[in-house]
């Protein structure tokens, strides 16, 4: 589930670009439709990740998910 964790702010932004970007030239109802579901599924994943965290056994009580090494120091 926590493959799932990149979609939680990245729902709403990208909504929000499309809103920015589109909003002008589509109908108040799909305006909503962008606007509400990109952050009622942000909120869904979010009750989804947290459901699978805490039923977790003990030994995985933490998530770590690397983006990127930022300065690799292991042969220094």
């Amino acid at each position: 589930m926590k493959e799932l964790l990149w979609l939680i702010p990245a729902l709403p932004f990208t909504g929000a670009l499309i809103l920015i970007l589109f909003g002008a030239k589509i109908s108040r109802t799909l305006v909503a439709i962008i606007g509400a579901g990109s952050v009622g599924v942000s909120a869904v994943i979010v009750i989804l990740v947290g459901i699978d965290f805490l039923s977790a056994s003990p030994a995985t009580l933490a998530y770590r998910q690397v983006l990127w090494t930022w300065m690799s120091i292991g042969g220094f």
